[in-house]
């Protein structure tokens, strides 16, 4: 994948870009934006940029270390996302012991915290020391729908990053490399292809509820 996999967000991918080829990288980052357009695609994306072993800067998506942070088995990725609705104090520990340890493969140990606004308070406080003062070769990325939900304590901390809804080309763009087709669902998007993708679900699910009824009321 690597950043040629992203579509949009054109700014954010080269601000990212120049981190990545620099190695100059904020110890937190927050990605912030509507639901739904990519921002945890990026963080990963950028992961990968931070560490590949072929096109640093930029992630050729196919070496060892991109594939497998693409999976989610890199030894030293991290990803963290709501247990029952929320992050608790228990996954942040975890997250904070995982990134005292050094590097194992990659040049950076790195955590992505997906639905970060959903952190509990004894959660989100736990964090506060590691989000200011982490051990070296670490970045933090926070991923949050909006930054009023988050503790002015945790988003002082760390070095936002603002993501836009998507074009209505971009956005059927990502639609037709998922296989999806349906040209109707753009326009209710809003710049939003998860949107689209929850909205394609529904009318799919009420098609069959129909067909169901029909079906139902000619046996009668």
């Amino acid at each position: 994948m690597g950043f040629r996999g992203i579509v949009g967000h054109k700014r954010v991918i080269e601000r990212l870009r120049f981190m990545a080829a620099s190695q100059r990288v904020p110890h937190a980052l927050l990605f912030v934006g509507p639901p739904g357009i990519g921002k945890k695609k990026t963080a990963f994306a950028f992961l990968q940029a931070l560490n590949c072993e072929r096109e640093l800067g930029e992630g050729c998506g196919s070496c060892r270390c991109c594939e497998r942070i693409e999976r989610l088995t890199h030894p030293d990725v991290l990803l963290v996302s709501p247990d029952g609705g929320a992050i608790k104090i228990g996954q942040v520990r975890e997250v904070i012991s995982t990134l005292s340890l050094r590097p194992l493969e990659a040049r950076w140990r790195a955590v992505v915290v997906d639905g970060a606004e959903l952190m509990t308070k004894e959660a989100a406080n736990a964090f506060l020391k590691t989000l200011e003062e982490p051990p070296p070769q670490v970045v933090i990325i926070l991923v949050a729908s909006r930054l009023d939900a988050l503790p002015l304590t945790v988003s002082s901390r760390c070095q936002i990053v603002k993501f836009s809804p998507l074009r209505d080309e971009e956005v059927e763009e990502v639609l037709g490399r998922l296989g999806v087709e349906d040209r109707g669902l753009v326009a209710l998007a809003e710049g939003s292809p998860g949107r689209a993708l929850e909205l394609g679900e529904s009318r799919e699910m009420e098609e069959m509820l129909q067909k169901a009824l029909r079906g139902g009321i000619k046996e009668v």
